[in-house]
């Protein structure tokens, strides 16, 4: 597993309000390694990655995960802070073949 400069964090369900854990594990650590790995190239601070609904998986085993992303930049003057829903569409050898807004 690549080393990331930035700091990394999978929120757990527990600290969110009508947060749904319907995305298994290791769809949602695929996804977020290829967000890290898209979003190195401008620096981030910190990549903050959650379930926000219902995975879809299809009959050739590919599942489609609806997310929140959140990742902090550093800028001249302070941080920056994108938010986005996403759906992260990982296949059944669990590589990352999309990633698209919602």
């Amino acid at each position: 597993m690549k080393t990331h400069r930035c700091l990394l964090a999978i929120i757990s369900c527990a600290t969110l309000s009508g947060c749904m854990t319907t995305v298994p594990e290791g769809a949602l650590l695929a996804c977020q390694n290829g967000i890290v790995e898209w979003a190195e190239q401008y620096h981030p601070l910190r990549i903050d990655t959650v379930s926000s609904g219902l995975g879809e998986l299809d009959a050739q085993g590919t599942m489609v995960a609806p997310l929140h992303v959140r990742i902090v930049y550093a800028r001249r003057g302070g941080r920056e802070t994108r938010e986005a829903d996403i759906e992260c569409t990982v296949n059944e050898k669990g590589a990352v073949v999309a990633v698209m807004d919602r």
